[in-house]
C-alpha cells in the first residue's frame, strides 16, 4: 500500500463526492500534493490528515479579472480617454 500512487485515493474521494477530481486540490500540512506521490514519499503516518479544497474555477477568476480591470480603469481612465476620430470629408 505504501507504493500506491496517491492519485488513486484522490479519484476515489472525488467519485464518492460526485465531483471531478480536477476541481479538487489536496494538501498535506498546507502543501499541495501531486498525484504522483505515494504514502511513502509523503512520509505519511497513522492519523495524518490530507485536506481537500474545492477550486474556485475559471468563472470566478474571470469575474475577479473584470472587477480588477474596472477598478484599474477608474484610477487611470482620465489619462487614457479614447475618442474615435472621424475622417475629414
Amino acid at each position: 500500500m505504501s507504493h500506491t500512487r496517491i492519485e488513486n485515493v484522490f479519484h476515489a474521494y472525488a467519485v464518492c463526492k460526485g465531483l471531478s477530481v480536477f476541481s479538487l486540490r489536496f494538501l498535506l500540512d498546507g502543501t499541495l500534493i501531486s498525484g504522483d506521490e505515494t504514502p511513502k514519499t509523503l512520509e505519511l503516518k497513522n492519523n495524518d490528515l490530507i485536506d481537500c479544497a474545492l477550486t474556485q474555477g475559471v468563472v470566478h477568476w474571470i469575474n475577479q479579472w473584470f472587477e480588477w480591470i474596472d477598478a484599474f480603469m477608474e484610477v487611470i481612465g482620465d489619462f487614457f480617454t479614447w475618442k474615435p476620430q472621424t475622417p475629414d470629408r
